[in-house]
């Protein structure tokens, strides 16, 4: 940053645009060189005429000790010349040290305002983000371009997000199922996140190739790592042999499968199977279901090959609700209670320990029938 100096006065016999040639200080002065050492740079003004300007020339320069000092003429903030350098045709001129209004933030160039106030930008107006080319991670690694730090991520698992410079904030908006890793590198507080489809993440280079989830806003409202309960799109059970569903988020804790009198072709009974990513899982449930008439059970079923409804045939159907939550780890507890014709009800219970994080849900029957009639949909909840 230039130097302030006091009470300090030269001349110049400089002509051109060259740097001044510094003659000596007149009396009651004191020349450059008492308070500056060569490399230093100096605010100065230079005038032809220090009782009646005509012209003028205000910035600062650098100083060079020697015989005769120097001064360049590094930046000019304002001239009579359209504020560039004036062309001194000859005479004697005088040059003060002084503070310029740069120099205190005010006229100059907005670069080197900005460097006189230690790099800090006070923003007076609308600041805004600037929106760059969508963005998907390789192999985990997210790169970011340098047309923006504002980008839509793509789809994809991100485990790392590769260096922009310490001090770089960026903000994401997913556009799809991201999940992102928590790591020294990648720091997610509260753990592994995935995203789903207008969250909107900030991020923050603490370190070289470091970077940490420091805000953003979840596509439901509230903050990210907030509750979250999404509602699925319904699906129509008048035709076809499996409905399948697909988790919108990681870390799921409770689904809730709602019955919109589905039915069945013929006698088979309702199964639910649930998975990780790997695949749904067919194999290693505990599960029962009974139908009651006035008191008494009419007919009941178990499996182990997914969760089972009794429906009680074809001219049946079932309106109700079953729960899954987690139980603890990857195993998951399943209760249901549903009508399934007149006076008459189903209810039952299992559980599953899955060999992962539950991605995907699918509803199908226990044999060979289609569906041919009513909806269902699935509800998604989770919390920190």
């Amino acid at each position: 940053m230039p130097k302030f100096l006091n009470c300090v006065k030269e001349t110049s016999d400089t002509t051109g645009t060259g740097p001044f040639d510094l003659n000596g200080a007149p009396q009651g002065f004191f020349p450059v060189g008492s308070q500056a050492q060569s490399g230093d740079q100096i605010y100065y003004t230079a005038v032809d005429n220090p009782d009646a300007p005509t012209m003028r020339e205000i910035g600062y320069g650098t100083f060079t000790a020697g015989t005769p000092d120097t001064l360049s003429r590094d930046v000019v903030e304002a001239s009579t010349n359209d504020n560039e350098k004036v062309s001194w045709p000859g005479g004697t001129l005088t040059i003060v040290a002084t503070a310029t209004a740069g120099s205190f933030g005010g006229a100059g160039p907005l670069d080197q305002i900005f460097a006189k106030l230690g790099d800090v930008n006070s923003f007076t107006k609308t600041q805004k983000w600037s929106k760059g080319a969508d963005v998907t991670p390789v192999a985990g690694v997210l790169t970011l371009g340098d047309d923006g730090n504002y980008f839509v991520l793509q789809a994809g698992a991100v485990t790392s997000i590769a260096t922009k410079g310490v001090g770089t904030t960026i903000r994401l908006q997913a556009a799809g199922v991201s999940p992102l890793t928590n790591s020294a590198g990648l720091v997610v507080p509260g753990g592994d996140y995935a995203t789903v489809p207008g969250d909107v993440l900030e991020f923050t280079e603490y370190d070289a190739g470091q970077w940490r989830l420091t805000g953003g806003r979840a596509a439901i409202g509230g903050a990210l790592g907030s509750a979250r309960v999404v509602t699925d799109a319904v699906q129509a059970t008048t035709s076809g042999a499996t409905k399948s569903f697909t988790a919108p988020f990681a870390n799921v804790k409770r689904i809730t499968v709602l019955f919109n009198a589905v039915s069945l072709s013929g006698s088979d009974q309702l199964l639910v199977r649930i998975g990780p990513a790997s695949g749904l899982a067919t194999s290693g449930y505990v599960s029962s279901a009974e139908a009651v008439q006035g008191g008494s059970a009419t007919s009941n079923a178990t499996s182990t090959v997914g969760f089972v409804i009794t429906v009680g045939g074809a001219s049946s159907r079932s309106i109700g609700r079953m729960v899954l939550e987690r139980f603890g780890g990857d195993t998951w507890i399943e209760s249901h209670v549903a009508g399934i014709a007149t006076n008459v009800d189903g209810f039952g219970g299992g559980n599953v320990t899955l060999g992962g994080d539950l991605t995907q849900l699918q509803l199908l029957s226990t044999g060979s029938n289609t569906f041919d009639g009513g909806s269902v949909n699935v509800v998604w909840e989770t919390w920190p």
